[in-house]
């Protein structure tokens, strides 16, 4: 994932936020991955408001890590 010139990141919503695992592996990257690179962000869910909690969570953690 270092030499990716972008990348899409996608998770299910569970109870409002982002899949564990998911959040582990961002986790162990690192920001030397994620630095000044272009991600997509794709999000699915059940309910009728859709993921909206969940991609923003991950907006965050883009930002945080400097994607």
């Amino acid at each position: 994932m270092r030499n990716a010139q972008g990348m899409i990141i996608g998770s299910p919503e569970y109870h409002g936020g982002i899949s564990g695992a998911l959040k582990n592996a961002i986790d162990w990257m690192g920001f030397d991955v994620f630095e000044d690179k272009l991600i997509g962000l794709v999000c699915t869910s059940g309910e009728p408001m859709g993921a909206v909690n969940t991609l923003g969570s991950l907006r965050m953690i883009a930002r945080a890590v400097h994607a």
